[in-house]
């Protein structure tokens, strides 16, 4: 498995004004993820999505299969 995102998050918090950087992270699988926002029909409230990615969003190296739960 790649280490971009740590690559990423060490360069962003080497940067003047930033304190903490928490990434897009799954916890168990350690993959990125995009979160997309929703509005289902019928419904008044919107509501956070989680898409896993199968690859890494910097190289496009997938994602170890046998780390999924």
């Amino acid at each position: 498995m790649c280490n971009c995102m740590d690559e990423v998050l060490e360069k962003m918090c080497g940067m003047e004004n930033i304190e903490q950087v928490l990434p897009p992270i799954e916890v168990i699988s350690e993959r990125a993820y995009l979160e997309f926002t929703v509005k289902e029909k019928g419904k008044k409230r919107e509501r956070k999505l989680p898409v896993l990615l199968s690859r890494c969003p910097f190289c496009g190296e997938p994602y170890d299969e046998k780390k999924k739960s």
